[in-house]
């Protein structure tokens, strides 16, 4: 749970960090999507995890967008997810994110 936690530090602080560096020219999300590709870099675990689930990065690129929007339901295996799939996740998952902290 622990590292759990740290790695959500970890990638809120790197999405904070792109939007920073970006200035006032560049959309917040494109900025929000370079933060969640800086994390997946430089978090060892993660990129051992890409490979085995590659719709993992356009989960967590939604997810920085921090649209709240209802949970959808995805009756895919992990194993099948697709991208689309795991933005379907995403969107349900601002929600229960938002309201755990």
């Amino acid at each position: 749970e622990k590292d759990g936690r740290l790695l959500g530090e970890v990638l809120v602080n790197q999405i904070k960090r792109a939007r920073k560096k970006g200035g006032w020219k560049k959309r917040a999300a494109e900025l929000g999507k370079v933060g969640v590709d800086e994390f997946l870099y430089i978090a060892v675990a993660m990129r051992e995890l890409l490979p085995h689930y590659p719709w993992f990065r356009a989960l967590l690129h939604e997810i920085s967008l921090n649209h709240v929007k209802v949970a959808r339901t995805v009756q895919t295996a992990l194993s099948d997810l697709k991208d689309q799939d795991a933005i379907n996740l995403a969107k349900g998952l601002s929600t229960i994110i938002l309201s755990n902290t």
